[in-house]
Formats: C-alpha cells, sequence, structure tokens
C-alpha cells in the first residue's frame, strides 16, 4: 500500500494493484491488433512548427 495524504480505502487499492497489470496488458494487446490508436495532439504539433519557425526567422535575421 502507498502513503499518501489522504487516507484511501484498503480493499479499492488492494484491487488497483490486483487489476493494474491485466488492463496494462489488455491495453496493449488491443493496440497490438489495431482497436486503439496512439495519436499525437495537435498541440506538440504546434510547438515544433513554432519552434522550427522562430529558427528560421532566426536564420534570415543573423544572414
Amino acid at each position: 500500500m502507498t502513503t499518501t495524504e489522504h487516507p484511501t480505502d484498503p480493499l479499492a487499492a488492494s484491487f488497483a494493484v490486483l487489476l493494474r497489470g491485466p488492463l496494462t496488458e489488455l491495453y496493449a494487446l488491443l493496440w497490438r491488433v489495431g482497436v486503439l490508436e496512439v495519436v499525437t495532439t495537435e498541440r506538440c504539433h504546434r510547438r515544433s512548427v513554432a519552434t522550427r519557425s522562430a529558427a528560421v526567422e532566426y536564420r534570415r535575421a543573423t544572414g
């Protein structure tokens, strides 16, 4: 059991520990079969585009 600031229900914590492994394996299986798809968010894409444009602007300014 883990220590937290708030007391937890020991029964719920036990079930969470027991189910963590099988649920992780189920997620991996569904991902491999193609039922689940991992998609990147636009937020990360915008950040990389903004970084690239800033680098291009810097090169233009410095020659």
